[in-house]
């Protein structure tokens, strides 16, 4: 990924807009992201999924951490794109996800993964590589 790719705001704005908060049931759930590359003001987010709608936070919206989600950025964004399959994260420990049985089952759903994310990237077929 060239440098010019990595948008933190394009990413957050990707997930509070992208995201289904129906995944996790009803009520009120919290996920944390912690993007481990990032200086100390730009490393924690949190995403409130209530009443249907998902909210970005800069602070954390109560004590309740449903889901905990660490990462580089460049890495979730390839996650965010499809070019790094959630599994494929998960198994690597390219993403760490910590949380309840129930919110760690709806994490591929809450993403809402690009539905191109099984297309590879031409980049990386042009050159020979993966993410």
């Amino acid at each position: 990924m060239a440098k010019h790719e990595i948008d933190l705001g394009l990413l957050l704005w990707t997930i509070e807009r992208g995201a289904k908060p129906e995944a996790f049931g009803p009520g009120r759930t919290v996920v944390q992201l912690c993007l481990t590359d990032q200086i100390a003001k730009k490393r924690h987010w949190w995403v409130l999924n209530e009443s249907g709608r998902c909210e970005l936070c800069l602070e954390i919206p109560d004590q309740n951490v449903d889901l905990f989600l660490e990462a580089t950025l460049p890495d979730m964004i390839y996650v965010c794109q499809g070019d790094l399959t959630l599994a494929q994260a998960l198994d690597t420990r390219r993403l760490r996800a910590h949380g309840t049985g129930t919110a760690r089952k709806a994490l591929a759903r809450w993403l809402s993964i690009s539905p191109l994310a099984h297309v590879r990237s031409a980049r990386a077929v042009a050159q020979g590589q993966d993410q």
